[in-house]
């Protein structure tokens, strides 16, 4: 059995448990990006990463604690909307 990849980095999931999936997700709908709790929860387990948007809209909400990197490792570039 191949083990799942984390894809968003074990700050952003503990920033998203201490604020709770439910608030977070509440607060992206009040900012204008909606997203699924669903969504959130698979961001977690790694099944795939947040949309920029999204990962830009989570970063905010943090007020500094979380970065770009923390969602998207590698070479530090913001992606792209087809990225």
């Amino acid at each position: 059995m191949e083990a799942r990849r984390r894809v968003i980095s074990r700050a952003a999931i503990e920033f998203i448990r201490e604020t709770t999936v439910r608030r977070l997700v509440y607060q992206m709908n009040c900012a204008g990006t909606p997203v699924t709790r669903f969504a959130v929860y698979r961001w977690m387990r790694g099944d795939f990463e947040p949309r920029p948007i999204h990962a830009r809209t989570v970063i905010r909400l943090s007020g500094g604690v979380l970065r770009f990197e923390d969602f998207y490792p590698g070479d530090g570039r913001e992606r792209t909307r087809s990225g």
